[in-house]
């Protein structure tokens, strides 16, 4: 994971002097697992979050390539029906990915800092925990999928400060494959997706060719 980031960083700070924005962002993760579980369970959001560096291109007239290498880290909690019906605790997940989104940034016509967001996103699943109600870890990564895919839209918003910009997004996101690889169709969990909601603050600094000075 380190090495991954450390060639992700090295790329980035490399393309620069040809690209025209290096930053780097934070996000309150709102995505969850939802789909297929035994009746009366509820799988609950636990928040998560984001962070990793960006590299804004360029491509058409109001319209930037955002390639955003990073870490991801979803949570989710299973509850189950207790003795009188009410909803308890049994087992909190964790599924830690390194991500790629790869994010398309719109400018409306007579708007430099409004833009809308769509792209897709590809996450290599480095580790899956699930704790129990004795706080007791155990590795699962062998029914999780190693690959996750999803689709990003919303919306963000730029903010120019001196020769930085900020940059406030929201985003949802919607998986496209299971997450969970049970090898049985027919097993609970066997059909689970992430979605969710997701808040992110960049700061960007922008880099200009000598023709655009």
């Amino acid at each position: 994971m380190k090495k991954s980031s450390i060639i992700a960083l090295l790329l980035l700070v490399g393309l620069a002097g040809y690209g025209q924005t290096v930053g780097v962002y934070y996000t309150k993760n709102g995505a969850k697992l939802t789909g297929d579980k035994p009746e009366g369970f509820r799988i609950v959001y636990d928040q998560g979050f984001a962070l990793g560096l960006f590299y804004d291109i360029p491509v058409a007239h109001k319209v930037r390539l955002s390639v955003q290498p990073g870490y991801q880290k979803i949570q989710s909690t299973i509850k189950v029906p207790g003795d009188e019906g009410e909803l308890k605790d049994t087992l909190k997940l964790k599924l830690d990915y390194f991500s790629l989104p790869l994010l398309f940034k719109i400018h409306p016509e007579k708007s430099e800092r409004f833009y809308f967001i769509a792209g897709p996103q590809v996450g290599f699943l480095s580790e899956s925990i699930t704790t129990d109600e004795l706080g007791e870890e155990q590795d699962r990564s062998s029914l999780f999928n190693d690959l996750n895919f999803t689709l990003n839209f919303g919306f963000g918003y730029r903010i120019p400060i001196k020769s930085l910009e900020l940059s406030i997004e929201a985003k949802y996101e919607q998986g496209l494959v299971n997450v969970t690889d049970f090898g049985n169709s027919r097993e609970l969990f066997s059909r689970v997706k992430t979605q969710g909601l997701n808040l992110t603050i960049a700061l960007g600094w922008p880099f200009r060719s000598e023709a655009d000075e």
